[in-house]
């Protein structure tokens, strides 16, 4: 009731005084990128000032009508210098053709993040708080982690008792979640918004100091790894819960064992987690991520409640693939190129330069000792005596 009364005051204070204060809108447009095109949706409350911007609208089953309930990509911004970056889906019914899932994903989101800008030149930033995860594991098990798991969970649900095989089948049926920034940042160094979009974390009062946190993280990854027993003992297998149990199985345990093994002597954090992640596939790797940065030690980690951004700079600095320019990759590589290539044509030129004036100067030498020495031309003229 107090909603409506609100709007109400408000459409009665606007009638009086219209021309001072914009009334809301509402527009629908299609905005194309990479070979894509995503329907826009952009409303303006006056009401509450702010502006939603939902981008890739998905259709109906069946190429039906536009889903006007849903987005794929949601932006908030109320006319400050940020934006907030409510939401990000995937659904390959969000542009038209259907969306690839991993380049098409960051093809949407760099687009949509240029289009808050486009839009509102005093936005400085896109501010958001990444929970980004995976609903499911990629299909990249090995087959003899596939094998473990299987035998170990048809024990389980024989021998547990109903409740239990109840939370068993759940788990069966919906692997864990796949936290993104954490499994990026264990294999790469880096969370994925700020590999694909310069993200940077900002300071708080729960986060004094990220950029020194993530910097602890990336020096203790650069480090030797520790023996696999010890790890596998303190950091993995220790940890309580259906999702873990089943990495205590023998089979799973050699196929990490083996990844483990094969890295040359001296092969760093970051190396081996890269092994254990192709080895025993992404189903055993996520609670290995779990117990990494869960447990003490240089890679313990919380960014539950870091707030990161992209600002307009960093938007600069990457080119949606398909616009002018490229990727921000190839854009530094053949920058660098066409900076080479200017530089050898200063030397060149220069070298000719320097030719010319040794020449220059040989032949002056040689003409002014014929006429009667050097000092002769070089002296200045003095001026003629007056009669």
């Amino acid at each position: 009731m107090s909603g409506v009364s609100g709007e109400t005051s408000g459409r009665s204070r606007r009638s009086r005084s219209s021309r001072a204060r914009p009334k809301s809108s509402e527009t629908t447009e299609v905005v194309t990128s990479d070979g894509y095109g995503f329907v826009v949706h952009t409303a303006y409350s006056a009401g509450l000032k702010q502006t939603v911007v939902r981008f890739g609208i998905p259709r109906s089953p069946a190429g039906g009508a536009l889903r006007h309930d849903l987005s794929c990509v949601t932006f908030t911004y109320d006319g400050e210098d940020t934006a907030a970056l409510d939401w990000v889906g995937y659904d390959v019914t969000c542009s038209e053709p259907a969306l690839s899932e991993s380049a098409g994903t960051v093809a949407m989101l760099r687009r949509a993040i240029e289009l808050v800008f486009e839009r509102f030149p005093l936005c400085g930033s896109v501010n958001f708080m990444d929970t980004s995860k995976l609903d499911r594991c990629p299909p990249e098990l090995s087959p003899r982690a596939s094998r473990a798991r299987a035998r170990h969970e048809s024990s389980a649900s024989a021998s547990a008792s109903a409740s239990a095989s109840a939370s068993a089948s759940a788990w069966r049926a919906k692997p864990p979640d796949v936290h993104l920034a954490y499994h990026s940042l264990l294999l790469h160094g880096r969370t994925w918004y700020q590999r694909h979009f310069g993200a940077e974390p900002v300071r708080s009062a729960r986060a004094p100091d990220p950029e020194a946190d993530l910097g602890r993280v990336r020096a203790a990854l650069a480090r030797p790894r520790d023996p696999f027993d010890g790890f596998w003992r303190e950091r993995v297998a220790y940890r309580p819960g259906a999702a873990h149990r089943w990495l205590r199985d023998p089979e799973v345990v050699g196929a990490a064992r083996e990844a483990w093994d094969a890295l040359p002597a001296g092969a760093s954090w970051n190396e081996a987690f890269r092994a254990l992640n192709a080895g025993v596939g992404c189903g055993a790797f996520v609670p290995i991520i779990d117990g990494v940065f869960a447990g003490p030690g240089e890679l313990a980690l919380n960014m539950s409640a870091w707030e990161w951004r992209i600002t307009r700079d960093a938007a600069r600095r990457w080119r949606t693939p398909g616009h002018a320019g490229g990727s921000g990759t190839r854009a530094r590589a053949r920058a660098g190129r066409e900076l080479r290539a200017a530089a050898a044509a200063l030397f060149e030129a220069d070298d000719r330069m320097r030719q010319w004036k040794d020449s220059a100067y040989q032949s002056f030498l040689s003409g002014a000792l014929e006429g009667g020495g050097p000092e002769a031309r070089l002296s200045p003229r003095r001026p003629r005596a007056k009669a």
